[in-house]
């Protein structure tokens, strides 16, 4: 059921696009399996319920966190803890969890207290690097990798602080057979925008087709509409 919720999420479904009974079987089946689940499988499960916007006060949804409660200190995983992460920053920083029952608030406020960064890998891109090289000549107020939400669980490729904007930079790796943005890059940009950024993001084709310093200046004042 965990893999079956990931791959649902995966597609791009909501949990509007369920009739009333298919949601209930699949509520039913991880309340039925939610004791055999592994770290990954509790990790991959909450992020699709979570992200397919399944109610924050569903019984499933509190048996996942009790059991991330009380197992956080096996959770080993940096990848794991980190969608932990962006799960409690959708309920607790965006309208996501405007409703929040008390039982589920102190819970996910137990939980995050048990960490303070995740540890991802980083890497900078040359494309990254060089976006970043022309963008300093417009605004000297930019940070490169910057990290928000829980945990610092989310890193962004360069980030404005005075107009609170952050800048993705998408490599090859953020399409997808269609040459369309994949789904991994599009929540990301659905979460960003909820935690109240403008968000702006920078094709490696785009780019890559500008000639000169000259043209990439212009194209990003204009991506910036300065």
């Amino acid at each position: 059921i965990a893999n079956t919720l990931l791959a649902l999420y995966q597609l791009g479904l909501k949990w509007t696009n369920f009739n009333n009974n298919l949601q209930n079987n699949l509520i039913g089946s991880v309340e039925d399996n939610v004791n055999q689940f592994n770290p990954q499988n509790i990790a991959n499960t909450l992020l699709a319920l979570v992200k397919m916007k399944v109610s924050i006060n569903e019984l499933c949804i509190l048996k996942l966190l009790r059991i991330i409660n009380i197992n956080f200190n096996n959770i080993v995983i940096d990848e794991s803890i980190s969608q932990i992460g962006q799960v409690l920053t959708r309920i607790l920083l965006t309208s996501y969890g405007i409703n929040l029952s008390n039982e589920v608030n102190i819970l996910i406020n137990e939980i995050k207290s048990k960490k303070n960064k995740v540890n991802l890998e980083i890497t900078e891109s040359h494309l990254q690097n060089d976006v970043f090289r022309i963008l300093k000549k417009l605004n000297k107020d930019i940070e490169m990798e910057y990290k928000c939400g829980i945990w610092d669980c989310i890193t962004v490729d360069i980030y404005i602080k005075n107009s609170n904007t952050v800048i993705e930079v998408n490599g090859p790796n953020h399409f997808d057979f269609k040459n369309e943005y994949n789904l991994k890059t599009l929540r990301k940009k659905e979460l960003l925008i909820e935690l109240g950024f403008n968000y702006i993001d920078i094709s490696y084709k785009e780019w890559n087709s500008l000639n000169n310093d000259e043209e990439k200046l212009v194209y990003l004042k204009t991506k910036l509409s300065v």
